[in-house]
């Protein structure tokens, strides 16, 4: 009996760590690392896309229809990515905040990953993205 118990506990536990890992974002879902790899992605999702390309830097922007969109920029390196992360995310922030007050519904994504930052319309837009 008392090896069922550790083997429950533990499996509980096993389970609330994973839980918190992706609550923390481990497992967000991240656009392409290759701009022409999201374009095409982008496009065989029924999206309009515009990329431009200068060097190792990107544009990319997408629409689909009026309500679904995404924006990525792909930097020359992660400072710079990091950078411009921070000060997206303090207006991102003080969006999610004034959503809260109106209780309105707040949908939009920020993230990064290396030398790449995105905003979206929701993890449905970024998933398409892959």
């Amino acid at each position: 009996m008392k090896k069922v118990t550790k083997i429950l506990a533990l499996s509980l536990a096993l389970i609330m760590s994973l839980m918190m890992l992706a609550s923390c974002g481990l497992f967000q879902a991240k656009p392409a690392k290759d701009p022409e790899d999201a374009k095409k992605a982008l496009e065989d999702n029924g999206y309009t896309v515009y990329l431009v390309e200068d060097g190792d830097a990107a544009t990319l922007s997408a629409s689909k229809g009026t309500e679904e969109y995404i924006y990525i920029e792909w930097f020359e390196n992660s400072d710079d990515a990091k950078e411009a992360y921070d000060e997206a995310k303090e207006e991102y922030d003080a969006l999610k905040e004034a959503a809260k007050e109106l209780d309105v519904d707040f949908e939009m994504v920020l993230g990064k990953s290396g030398k790449m930052v995105w905003s979206a319309s929701s993890k449905d837009a970024v998933k398409a993205a892959k």
